[in-house]
């Protein structure tokens, strides 16, 4: 098993603390030998060259001896060389003896004793001639003088890196802290089936959050999916229950009273043309909802389909003594799909007709408006209550006053998603007993 999120983030964080920390002591007493080194050049140079004006030449004698040459002094050796090399005064480490001379050249040397820095000067000496005066510098001398720094990164190393992973494990722990609350939660509502719940959004505004916001985003579609799923079985289940009765009553019926069997077998065709038409829908709106339906388009005059809608419900309506009128722009032309708006037509003129009252009327209007055309479908029926307006376009659905019509409640969503589908839409206006106006607009293309 590999090892988790939490502990691969501390660690790297560690890990990164860490060679952060070796990293700027490496520079630290990189910086700090550097300098030190420039300080001890400096040092040496300034030194010798004190020395040069001190010294002279009295008496067939050079006079080396002056009290103010520091021949060693703050761990600088100095000695004198004549030209020949020979040391004619001063004090020279016994490494330094065989080191050749460079006029005014500083360098680092390394011998058994250690590390030096050598430096060189040439003078030339009235009365006497050339001379060198060199100078030497313990460089291991000097550092060891910053050792106590070194020390201090020695003791302090292992306490930064203790703080480094502590400090991972709390920020990591914090970190995660709500994706174990957000792990418990879903364990909930995974072992409790209970999609009501949701997943705890913390206060920061941070990517937690927004995990936890789309999380449970996520889970309300999921939970309003599994509602719509379970009554829609409701409701098939409820939509089916009555014609599939009927058909067996009135199979029974015929079986008993076979005179009679012609009046039942036209009814068992009525309740079997009404499932027939509801599986249908059902199989639309399925198919509509995986996308596997689209509209086949082609270029057709909608005044002229709305006339013919008009005169395929007339018979419809003369049952309830209805009047279909219709008032339609010519030559409203539209690149759509004919048997899907065919479709939308009918249901709406169907619906307006079935609850529409007697002797009463439908109207159905079309106008070209901007870059489509607009229509309404308009009767003076039972209308629709304030409270079942957006209801009415949920699949299934149907007013209590208006549960004795024929009906699937598949109507109007079919209407809708057509409608939608086409780049259109569909609204509806209307009061409880003062009818209904259903206007749809439809882009020409």
């Amino acid at each position: 098993m590999g090892l988790s999120v939490k502990a691969r983030l501390t660690i790297w964080y560690a890990a990164v603390f860490i060679l952060s920390i070796l990293l700027m002591f490496f520079i630290t007493n990189a910086i700090i030998t550097s300098q030190t080194k420039e300080h001890l050049e400096e040092v040496l140079s300034n030194t010798i060259n004190d020395c040069i004006s001190d010294i002279q030449y009295r008496d067939g004698n050079l006079d080396i001896y002056n009290k103010d040459i520091p021949f060693f002094r703050d761990g600088i050796y100095i000695s004198i060389h004549d030209i020949d090399g020979e040391q004619v005064g001063g004090y020279c480490p016994g490494s330094m003896g065989a080191v050749d001379f460079r006029d005014g050249t500083a360098r680092e040397m390394s011998f058994t004793d250690g590390s030096w820095l050598v430096y060189d000067r040439s003078v030339y000496i009235d009365g006497y001639g050339l001379i060198w005066i060199k100078g030497c510098v313990s460089v291991d001398a000097a550092l060891s003088e910053k050792s106590s720094y070194f020390r201090t990164e020695l003791i302090l190393f292992p306490i930064l890196a203790a703080i480094a992973v502590i400090g991972g494990i709390l920020i990591a722990r914090h970190a995660f802290r709500p994706v174990k609350k957000m792990t418990a939660a879903a364990d909930s509502i995974a072992s409790g089936n209970d999609l009501k719940k949701r997943l705890p959004v913390g206060k920061a505004n941070d990517e937690m959050r927004s995990l936890a916001e789309t999380m449970n985003g996520m889970i309300g579609r999921l939970d309003r999916a599994f509602e719509r799923e379970k009554q829609f079985t409701g409701d098939v289940s409820h939509e089916l229950r009555t014609p599939i009765a009927v058909i067996s009553n009135e199979a029974e019926y015929a079986l008993e009273n076979p005179d009679e069997a012609e009046q039942s077998l036209t009814v068992i065709k009525e309740q079997a043309d009404d499932m027939s038409s509801m599986v249908s829908s059902l199989l639309m709106m399925a198919r509509a909802d995986k996308g596997t339906i689209k509209p086949e388009k082609e270029v057709f005059d909608l005044s002229e389909l709305i006339e013919i809608v008009a005169e395929q419900k007339a018979e419809a309506a003369q049952e309830k003594s209805i009047t279909i009128k219709t008032d339609a722009e010519e030559n409203t032309e539209i690149n759509a799909d004919r048997a899907m708006i065919t479709h939308m037509l009918v249901n709406l003129v169907d619906n307006a007709v079935k609850y529409g009252r007697e002797n009463g009327s439908v109207t159905i209007t079309l106008r070209k408006k901007g870059d489509g055309v607009l229509g309404t479908v308009e009767d003076d029926g039972i209308g629709i209550s304030k409270d079942a307006l957006d209801s009415i376009w949920s699949r299934f659905y149907r007013e209590e006053s208006a549960r004795n019509e024929k009906g699937s409640g598949l109507g109007l969503p079919i209407a809708k998603w057509i409608a939608e589908a086409h780049g259109g839409y569909i609204n509806v206006r209307s009061e409880k007993g003062a009818g209904s106006v259903f206007e749809f607009f439809l882009p020409f293309s």
